[in-house]
């Protein structure tokens, strides 16, 4: 069995990435935000898969990567937590960066529709990292952003929580 896990790989030529899908009329001034959260949940779905493909099956033996002695042993598994933990990041500080209550409610809001989106594409380490943002303590106390959400997206959001 060992062996089969040790010889177990993923050929970057097994992995086909779709082009990217571009708005019509996309203005010179776009931010990322400006591609839709289909989009975006599609493009961190596509760089989370390059990350989990590249994790091999001894990775996960023992639990390699909670030890410091064997964490070495692991190293494709701790990239990933560190790309979730700094998708986390991301969206956070992107929601307090904003200036007003109204720019930061839109950013919650993008962020809520791109985590839903991440569900339906089955991409649950990334939708935890974004709904982990989202109830952070720095996000949850931003309680006067949340109240300008409309009543569809704070439905949604308090479904995902459950999730």
């Amino acid at each position: 069995v060992r062996g089969m896990v040790q010889n177990h790989t993923t050929k970057k030529e097994d992995i086909a990435t779709p082009p990217l899908k571009l708005p019509p009329n996309l203005s010179p001034n776009a931010t990322l935000f400006d591609h839709g959260a289909p989009e975006i949940a599609r493009q961190l779905t596509m760089l989370d898969f390059a990350l989990f493909a590249r994790i091999k099956p001894i990775e996960l033996v023992n639990q390699a990567w909670v030890k410091p002695k064997y964490s070495h042993q692991a190293k494709n598994i701790l990239h990933f937590a560190e790309r979730m933990n700094t998708l986390t990041r991301w969206a956070a500080t992107s929601i307090l960066a904003q200036k007003d209550k109204v720019s930061r409610a839109k950013m919650i809001t993008d962020f809520i529709n791109i985590a839903d989106e991440l569900y339906r594409l089955n991409n649950f380490s990334s939708f935890i990292a974004i709904i982990n943002a989202l109830e952070g303590s720095a996000i949850s106390r931003l309680h006067s952003a949340g109240t300008r959400l409309r009543g569809k997206v704070c439905q949604k959001n308090e479904d995902l929580y459950e999730i």
